[in-house]
Order: C-alpha cells, then sequence, then structure tokens
C-alpha cells in the first residue's frame, strides 16, 4: 500500500506547492472569476535555474507531443493505430520554453483517480537532445481507453442516474460496473449488486481498508468497517448492514470534528450541509463539482434520512431509521447491504480528495 501513499502525497504536495499558488494568481488577475476551481488536469513546467519562473498549466491549457515510431509506411489523411506503432520507439516529448526543452510533472485525472508523467532530467545536460519520457503502448491503451470512458459513457449522468434509482454514486463503481449498466439500463437491482461484488470483489476492499488505514482515515471505525466487509462476503447481511448503517453519520461528524467544525446538537441535514460548505469551500476540486452533490444530495435528500414509513422496498432501498429504530424487518438482503458499502465508499473518496487539498494525507 505504501505505493499508493507516495502517489497521493506527490499530487497532494504538487497541488498546494504549485496549483494552490496559481489559482491565487488567477483569482488575482481576473483570469479565474470562481471557485472551487475544477482541475482535470494539470502540467508544472520547471525551467531551468536562471531562466523563467516555473509554471502552471490547467485542463486544456496543456498541450501534449508525443513521438511516435511507426512499424510501416504512413499515408497521410489516414489513422494511424497502436498496432501500427513501434512500442520501443514512443515517446511523449517534454515542454519547450524558449526554445529548450524542460523539466515538468503532469498529473492527468481519468475522472476519479490520476496517473502521473514526469521528467526531471531534461536539463541536467542542455547540451544532450532529450526523447522524453517512453511510454509503452499498454499505458497508452489504458489511458486511451479510460479517457474514451470517460467522454462516451459520461460517468457523471449515470452516476445521477443510478441514484435516482436508489444506487448510491461510488467511485468503485467505475469504470466496469458503470458501463455494463449504461449497456443494460433495464438490469435489475439483484444483478447490480452481483455485478459490483464481481468487480469490486473482497480483495479490492480490503486494499481500500489497508490504504485507509495507512492515512489514518477514521481509523477508530475502520475495525467496524472491516467487520462489515467480511459479513457482507460471508452473506451474513443482518451483520454487514447493522453495522455500516450508522457509520454513515459517524462519519459526517468525524471528519467535521477533523476539520474543527462543531457538531454538537446538530440535525442530521445540517451536518451535510456543513460537510458540503467544508468541501467546496476549497480552492480547488480534484474530480468533478457535480460528483459531490450528487453524493451529499444522496445523503440527504435520498431514501438514507427519509422517515420509515416512505419506504415500501426495506430489502431494496438504503434506510437508516427503519434499522436503526427496528421499524423493519426482513431487510436483510445482497442489495441493501451492496448500496451501504457504495454510500461508505463514495464519503470516503470525497473526504480522501480534500485531505489531498489540504495537505493531510495522514492525521
Amino acid at each position: 500500500m505504501a505505493h499508493k501513499l507516495v502517489f497521493y502525497r506527490t499530487l497532494s504536495d504538487m497541488v498546494r506547492r504549485y496549483v494552490l499558488p496559481e489559482i491565487d494568481r488567477r483569482l488575482e488577475s481576473g483570469r479565474l472569476k470562481s471557485l472551487p476551481a475544477e482541475i482535470r488536469h494539470f502540467r508544472v513546467v520547471l525551467p531551468e535555474a536562471g531562466s523563467k519562473a516555473p509554471f502552471v498549466e490547467l485542463n486544456d491549457e496543456i498541450d501534449l507531443i508525443a513521438q511516435i515510431t511507426p512499424t510501416g509506411k504512413v499515408v497521410p489523411g489516414k489513422p494511424v493505430y497502436l498496432q501500427d506503432i513501434n512500442p520501443s520507439q514512443t515517446w511523449l516529448l517534454p515542454p519547450v520554453v524558449d526554445g529548450k526543452q524542460t523539466n515538468y510533472f503532469l498529473a492527468l485525472a481519468h475522472f476519479v483517480d490520476y496517473q502521473f508523467i514526469f521528467d526531471f532530467t531534461v536539463t541536467e545536460d542542455p547540451g544532450q537532445s532529450q526523447r522524453g519520457v517512453a511510454l509503452d503502448v499498454s499505458r497508452i491503451v489504458r489511458t486511451a481507453t479510460l479517457a474514451t470512458l470517460v467522454r462516451t459513457l459520461d460517468p457523471t449522468t449515470r452516476l445521477r442516474e443510478l441514484a435516482e434509482r436508489n444506487w448510491p454514486p461510488a467511485p468503485a463503481l467505475f469504470p466496469a460496473t458503470l458501463q455494463v449498466i449504461s449497456d443494460s439500463p433495464d438490469i435489475s437491482d439483484a444483478d447490480i449488486a452481483t455485478m459490483v461484488d464481481k468487480n469490486a470483489t473482497r480483495d479490492f476492499w480490503e486494499e481500500r481498508l489497508g490504504f485507509w488505514a495507512e492515512i489514518a482515515l477514521f481509523p477508530d471505525r475502520l475495525k467496524y468497517l472491516r467487520h462489515a466487509i467480511a459479513s457482507h462476503f460471508a452473506k451474513d447481511f443482518v451483520a454487514s448492514i447493522c453495522v455500516l448503517v450508522p457509520q454513515i453519520e459517524g462519519l459526517l461528524v468525524a471528519y467535521l470534528d477533523e476539520l474543527e467544525v462543531s457538531t454538537s446538537k446538530t440535525p442530521f441535514k445540517s451536518l451535510v450541509d456543513k460537510f458540503r460548505r467544508q468541501i467546496l469551500d476549497r480552492a480547488v476540486l480534484l474530480f468533478p463539482r457535480e460528483l459531490v452533490e450528487i453524493v451529499l444530495g444522496f445523503i440527504r435528500d435520498g431514501s438514507f434520512w427519509a422517515t420509515s414509513a416512505s419506504i415500501g422496498n426495506p430489502d431494496r432501498e438504503i434506510n437508516r431509521h427503519g434499522i436503526v429504530h427496528g421499524a423493519f424487518t426482513d431487510f436483510e438482503s445482497h442489495v441493501v447491504s451492496t448500496k451501504f458499502l457504495l454510500l461508505i465508499d463514495a464519503l470516503c473518496h470525497v473526504v480522501l480528495h480534500d485531505r489531498i487539498v489540504r495537505g493531510r494525507m495522514t492525521r
């Protein structure tokens, strides 16, 4: 799990050292009119010492140039496919400043996560011609596939549609489960739950737990989440659901306490509103704002906090009151257990990215 911690710490450091000051400069100059700024991609360009100061390119400002060697003849106007590229001679070229190639750090987003490409060796020997960073074809395929999925699948819209069907809009659904659901809009809740377990396996959740433990994300609550996950995959849905239900409110309160925001005598919906204000009060968001609104809207205004009397199918709809206050029987189902797991995942994802922006990857 150490590599994930290094990854997210690096992202946090680059955001705080370079992106946040750039946002401040753009606000002061009037180039940026409102906050938070949604950052999909950024590139920190680092010219050699004594020349220009480092600068930051955001989102569509980034112009990437690759140098490839085809395996055969290239016909002008005709497409070149990945199988036509020599994988050992494919390079992402460094940015050019005043006619010279220069060091850089590039972060590319794929909806809810990032990948890095960087080269800090360009200016070590200015007399040497730089080829750039070698790109293996498998990495190109993965990047292109994810980019195409985000463009064609429109995951934010799909997650909103799922939320309207009483499914938590969780990152764990992207991309595989979300793609299947998009291709089969009439898929049943039971089949969705089975698909989630197929793609978000026990190992998937154990890796999540390991990472959350490493960054001390709700450390006092991880034992409950671990027990719930074990119960879920043992098909003990009474145990998994009863453990997970109170943790939604608990996680919200715990994070507001970490931010030193008062939660005493605060009604639940006001807790969600306070949480939302904290997240959206940052200078940047590293994932779509709409996703924040969907997740928190689902928790605040959906069936979770509704009166138990309004729930027609307690074995398919998630609801706190009916379970905590004992109004429901026969609520234990694979579907409901899966939904509560996904809701935990969605909430932890929002907190993780807020921690990245705050520079608090560990407590």
